[in-house]
Order: C-alpha cells, then sequence, then structure tokens
C-alpha cells in the first residue's frame, strides 16, 4: 500500500496547530504524519509533527519541555517522542523525572517493538536495539522492512492500530505487577512502549474537532 498523500499544509506557526509532536527520527515522523492521514484526516492541518535535532532523551525531553511551557498557554499539546536506542541510564531518568509534567511516548529498545505489536504480543526481553529489526522481518507482514518506511499494510488497517494499543497495555500491566519500582522510562522495562497514549491523544482531538460546531 502508498502511503496516502497528505494535502498540501499551508505555512503556519506552531502555535497555530492544536497538538505538536516531537520525534526523535524520521521513522517516528513518517509513521505519524501518515497515522493522521490515515485515521485522523481531520487532524492534517491541527498537528504538526517536528523532527528534533536531537538524539539524547535528556535533551529531546528538555526541548519538549520548552516548547510546552511556550505553547501550552496557548492552547497546543506537546507529545516527545523517543526511544532507549543508545540511550544512557542516566538520560533516561532525566527524561523520566520531567515525565509528571509533560507528555512522552516513550519505546524500549526501540519503535519497531510498536510496529511488532501489531501482529502479535511480545513479553520477552529484546536487548539491544538493533536486536529488533531482525526479530519485527520473522514476521511475514514486515519481512521486507526497510527503516524509516512505514508503507506495510497492515500498519493501516485500523482493527490492527486497536490490536497494538491492547498489546501494549498488557505489556504494562504484566511489567508493573512484576516491576512495581521501575520506572517505564528505563532501560530496565525492555520491551514496551507507550506509543498508544499519543493514539490516544489524536482519538480524543478527533473526537473534539468532530463535534465541534
Amino acid at each position: 500500500m502508498n502511503p496516502v498523500k497528505q494535502p498540501k499544509k499551508k505555512k503556519r506557526q506552531a502555535s497555530e496547530s492544536k497538538l505538536l509532536i516531537l520525534c526523535e527520527g524520521h521513522g517516528e515522523q513518517n509513521y505519524f504524519q501518515q497515522v493522521i492521514a490515515h485515521y485522523y484526516p481531520r487532524l492534517i492541518h491541527l498537528v504538526e509533527v517536528r523532527l528534533s535535532d536531537h538524539k539524547k532523551a535528556q535533551v529531546i525531553s528538555k526541548e519538549a519541555l520548552e516548547l510546552q511551557k511556550d505553547l501550552k498557554p496557548r492552547g497546543t499539546e506537546v507529545w516527545c517522542v523517543f526511544d532507549r536506542d543508545d540511550n544512557k541510564a542516566e538520560w533516561l531518568n532525566d527524561a523520566h523525572n520531567r515525565s509528571g509534567s509533560m507528555n512522552i511516548a516513550f519505546s524500549n529498545p526501540c519503535f519497531e517493538y510498536w510496529f511488532y505489536l501489531h501482529v502479535k504480543a511480545h513479553q520477552a526481553p529484546v536487548g539491544k536495539h538493533d536486536n529488533m529489526e531482525p526479530l519485527l522481518k520473522t514476521l511475514p507482514e514486515f519481512e521486507h522492512y526497510i527503516k524509516p518506511k512505514v508503507e506495510h499494510p497492515i500498519l493501516w488497517e485500523k482493527e490492527n492500530l486497536s490490536k497494538a494499543s491492547r498489546h501494549a497495555k498488557d505489556r504494562i500491566a504484566h511489567f508493573k505487577s512484576t516491576n512495581p519500582d521501575t520506572p517505564i522510562i528505563s532501560i530496565d522495562s525492555d520491551p514496551i512502549t507507550t506509543i498508544h497514549h499519543l493514539i490516544e491523544a489524536l482519538e480524543t482531538l478527533e473526537q473534539q474537532e468532530t463535534t465541534t460546531p
């Protein structure tokens, strides 16, 4: 399936958006642009998906927090999207300490774990982020996966989005029950993702726009 072509956006200030998604990589940026085009077309001109210049969790989370302080009073909700990847424990801990005052969509070991959950659940540790892509490619649906492309039909069937969210919630519940003192935003949460929280935020905004005259 070819990606949905989005209508050309008029140039706008970030403050005009109702939701801003700050991503650490092109893969995440491509994915959320397509999620909005496929599932939430009403939001195309209301959500900005921005690529950060930073990779470190402590830096990108600080950037998002500063954006939030600037944009929240104007009615813009800010989300920060990043993975464990090569982040050091202290960098993730710094981001975790900010998570109480900002929106973070975090994946461990990497964003591809969210793709995997579109097919089936996975509870066992993955280890290094480099291990996730070979694991993903064991699934026929992602046999030809090439990062950062997102043209895989299974990603663009709504029931699979719901399945991924359900699997993510189940994994978090299991992790919290077995590791009550370990933060989700940490090296030790492998594997985990909270991408579904951002999907829920998009759902909520879509519903608001649908009911607004």
